[in-house]
Order: C-alpha cells, then structure tokens, then sequence
C-alpha cells in the first residue's frame, strides 16, 4: 500500500467514527510522507477545492464539507486536511473535526510546517473540551470476543470499554459474535462535552436447523446410487420416526419457505441499493463515461449490490421451491398407515463434478 492510499484510508476512517483512534493514526504519521497525486486528479483536486472555499465563503458549510472531502481522497495535503476539519467544526461534527485536526497536526509536524502544526494542535485542544465520548461495554464477560460494527463500519472488538469520540447524532451500532444472533441499536449521542455507556446485552446462540449431505455409497439413505439428504431434529413424542416416512417434511417445508421469504426480500432490498448506487455514480459522470473518483466508487458498489441480490434472489427461489414441495409431500393421517401404504415420498440429490465445473439434479419420488 503506498503512503497516499494510508492516508486517504486514513481520512475516511476519521470520518465514520469520530476519530475514535486518531492517536493511533497520529504516531503512524509521524512517519509517513504523501506520494504525489496524478496531474488529472491533481487538476480535480484544486477544482473541488476552490469550490469548497466558495461555498464556505457563502455560509453554507453543508455543502463545502464534501467538496474538501473529495479533494483530499483525490490528492490528500495538509492544506485541505484542515480545511476539513475546520468545515466539519462548523457543521457540528465534533468528534471527526478533533481526529482531523490531530491528524493534521501530525502530518504537518512530519513536513515540518510548525505554523502548520501550531494550528492544528490550538484547534485540536479546544475541541477535546467539547467532545462526547461512548463507551460500549458487555453485561456478560463471556462476550469480549464479539465484534463491533459503527455505521456500517467494522471496528473489531478492540473499542470495547474504551470512550470514543463520536460526533453528535444517531448512529447505528450492531454487534456480532459466531455462533449467535447479532444486536442492533440505535445510538443518539448528545451535544458535548458529554459521556455516555451503552451496554450490550447477552448475545443469545443461533437457532439453525441442520442438514447433512450423505454420499453415494455410504450405506445409510442412499438408493440406487443416489445421494440423499439428512435432517437432524426433535421428533415426535411416542411415535417412532423410522416407522413414520417424510415426518421432517412439514418442519423442514415450513422453515425452507421462510428463509427462503428472508432471502427474496434481501435480494429486493440490495436491487433497491443497486439501483440507487447506479444513478448515483452516473450523476458524476459525463457524457464521455469519465467519472470522478466518487463516481467509480458508486458504479463498483452498484455493481457489487446487484451480483448480492441475484445471487439472494436465486436461493430465495430455491428456499421457496423446496419448501413446497416438503410441505406437499408430508405425510397425512395417522402414522401407522403413512407407514404401511406402500412406497414413501423420498427428496434425492446427485451431484456431478469434472474439470472446470459440474452440475447437480434433484427431483422426488413418489
């Protein structure tokens, strides 16, 4: 990674979660040095810059934040560096004002640019008065290895029990552990100076039903060289489940359609983000396809939400399919005569593996 893309990822990062670890950052930038930009997106630079400064000019930092944004993804200097900081100060982004002018502060010390430097750290210094500060703790020990997600950011499990620095406002938290349901919430964060802790509460272990693969040749639920599928689950009190054919049906029918449900609206969902990312990207293109670098990054992003969706879209419909057909072929009536009424309903796989690629049919029997 060149020292250029650091420090842009560096910036963005500042951006998200209010400069939660802008010391960090600072002690490696005391290091780095800033790899020049292209002279096309040097050009963009200065341009987005110049009409940053006459948004400001005009009183509406709304819109100047951005252009300063854009500007320094494109060609990160110390320059705009603070310019941003200064812009998100004025509309109230305390927390990622702070980490920027810290940021800043370092870069400049590395240059050698000590006015440069003085200002930073004076603005630096006054915001840390105003700043509030989270703290994301557990109410169970056993859950420090779940991991953070802030604004769809991940932060990894290191932030825990740590204040952060976040800017004033909602902001989405969720939490994630393997092998258990994740928590979600929603965090308002106050005008500073404040505190503030948010306690997650026990993460409960994931309901999953569970489906084995048996191969060809395995003995046990295989037929005529096909393979067959297993389900593990509770059975029937009294009733013994080997006497009783297709009893999983109805479960494993039931729980195929919902997730197969889950699955279409998800899909419905990133198309919907697919579609927006889309225009998006081409509002900052023109007519000769040549796009900012804002714009590339929303055509990937369509681009990526659109292969999640189909690929959602095709096992929501397969969900949906066996779920159907589990339910239809659930045995009726009494048990002992789903038993002895000759040949039971059996679901089948084969797969087919060769060189490049392979197939698999499914179909069932009755």
């Amino acid at each position: 990674m060149t020292a250029r893309m650091a420090t842009m990822k560096r910036g963005r990062r500042l951006g998200v979660v209010g400069a939660a670890f802008a010391l960090a950052t600072m002690a490696l930038a005391g290091g780095a040095t800033v790899a020049s930009a292209s002279p096309a997106d040097s050009a963009l630079a200065d341009a987005l810059f110049r009409d940053g400064k006459a948004l400001e000019a005009k009183g509406d930092h709304v819109a100047a934040c951005p252009k300063f944004e854009e500007s320094y993804r494109l060609d990160p200097k110390v320059g705009t560096l603070l310019n941003m900081a200064a812009c998100h100060e004025e509309i109230g982004k305390i927390g990622t004002a702070w980490g920027e002018f810290n940021e800043a502060a370092a870069e400049a010390r590395a240059q050698k640019t000590a006015a440069r430097e003085t200002y930073a750290r004076k603005h630096a210094a006054a915001l840390e008065a105003k700043l509030s500060k989270v703290t994301f703790v557990t109410v169970d020990p056993a859950d420090r290895d779940l991991t953070l997600q802030l604004d769809g950011k991940d932060l990894g499990s290191a932030p825990l029990g740590t204040p952060l620095p976040l800017d004033p406002g909602p902001h989405e938290l969720v939490a994630h552990a393997d092998g258990r349901d994740p928590y979600s919430t929603r965090v308002t964060v106050p005008v500073g100076p404040a505190t503030q802790t948010v306690t997650i509460p026990h993460l409960e272990k994931s309901k999953v039903v569970s489906v084995a693969v048996l191969p060809a040749g395995s003995g046990a639920g295989v037929a005529n060289g096909q393979t067959t599928t297993s389900f593990s689950g509770s059975g029937t009190p009294g009733v013994d489940q080997a006497a009783r054919p297709g009893s999983w049906h109805k479960p494993v029918g039931i729980t195929s359609l919902v997730v197969g449900g889950v699955a279409i609206a998800v899909a419905g969902t990133f198309g919907g983000l697919a579609l927006s990312k889309h225009s998006d990207g081409n509002d900052l293109c023109n007519s000769q396809d040549q796009c900012t670098g804002d714009g590339k990054s929303k055509q990937d992003s369509a681009r990526t939400f659109a292969a999640v969706s189909t690929a959602t879209a095709v096992v929501g419909g397969l969900g949906v399919v066996l779920g159907v057909i589990f339910l239809v072929t659930t045995p009726h009536g009494d048990p002992a005569s789903a038993s002895s009424g000759g040949s039971p309903s059996q679901m089948w796989f084969r797969p087919s593996v060769a060189r490049g690629g392979g197939t698999a049919e499914w179909g069932v029997s009755f």
